[in-house]
């Protein structure tokens, strides 16, 4: 989920959801946020760190 260059989207479609909201919901349920959500934590623990 970390790499900014592949939308949400197709990393939903690779994971066989054809409904991005239905990926989103599942990883949500899973791990507590959304894909963008965890994106944006990721970003910031690694700025944190440079």
């Amino acid at each position: 989920m970390t790499n900014d260059t592949t939308t949400v989207a197709n990393i939903a479609y690779k994971w066989g959801f054809y409904d991005q909201a239905q990926f989103c919901k599942h990883y949500r349920a899973r791990f507590g946020c959304t894909p963008t959500e965890t994106r944006k934590k990721s970003r910031l623990v690694a700025e944190e760190q440079s």
